[in-house]
C-alpha cells in the first residue's frame, strides 16, 4: 500500500498497535510490511515524498529492531518515540531530516550511524546522501519544521482496543485540508 497526499492536505492514521502518523501534504509513504501481532511484529515502510511526523506504537517499544523507515539516504530504526523524518530540497538537491520530540531514533546508511534523542548530544540531523554519515544538528535542520510540527491526534483511552483497523492495519483518524 502507498499514502499519498495531495497539496493542502494531511493524512491521520491511527495503526492496531497504538502508532499514530500524519503524512504532511505532498508527501507519499508505501507500507512494505505490517504485522501487529505478538510474536511476529513488523513495521517497515519506505518514505519516497514529503515526511510526516509519527508516534510509535507498541511494535518500536516491544520489538524495536522490527520496526524500519527507508529513505534515499538512510534507514530509520526507532526506541518507542514522538519524531519526525522528511525529504527536502535544500540547495537544488535533496537530503533527509530528522528530529525527536520524546524518545529516541537511529539514523544509519552505509557511510555511519547517528542515535538522536533524549540523553545524546543531538535532537536533529541530516543525510545528504548514501556515501555521507548522518550529520547531527543543535538547530532543526531547513524544511523538518513543517513535519515537526504535525497534529498527531488523540491516543485511544486506557483499555481500547485502538478501535480496530482495517485489513490494511490502518485506519484514519482524520484525514482532509489541512487547517
Amino acid at each position: 500500500e502507498t499514502l499519498r497526499t495531495l497539496a493542502a492536505s494531511e493524512l491521520r492514521i491511527r495503526f492496531d498497535d497504538g502508532a499514530l502518523l500524519t503524512l504532511a501534504e505532498n508527501s507519499a509513504l508505501s507500507l512494505l510490511a505490517y504485522d501487529a501481532a505478538t510474536g511476529t511484529e513488523r513495521f517497515e515502510a519506505e518514505l519516497t515524498q514529503g515526511g510526516f511526523r509519527s508516534a510509535t506504537g507498541s511494535i518500536a517499544q516491544q520489538a524495536p529492531s522490527a520496526y524500519s523507515i527507508t529513505t534515499p539516504f538512510a534507514v530509520l530504526g526507532v526506541r518507542g518515540t514522538d519524531y519526525a523524518l522528511g525529504i527536502v530540497e535544500v540547495s537544488g538537491g535533496p537530503e533527509v531530516v530528522a528530529g525527536v520530540k520524546d524518545g529516541l531514533i537511529a539514523l544509519e546508511n552505509s557511510a555511519g550511524s547517528l542515535t538522536l534523542g533524549a540523553g545524546e548530544p543531538f535532537q536533529f540531523a541530516r543525510v545528504v546522501s548514501l556515501s555521507t554519515a548522518p550529520q547531527g544538528m543543535v538547530l532543526v535542520p531547513a524544511g523538518l519544521d513543517r513535519f515537526l510540527g504535525l497534529e498527531l491526534g488523540p491516543r485511544p483511552a486506557a483499555g481500547s482496543d485502538g478501535g480496530g483497523a482495517g485489513q490494511d492495519g490502518a485506519s484514519a483518524l482524520d484525514g482532509g485540508s489541512a487547517g
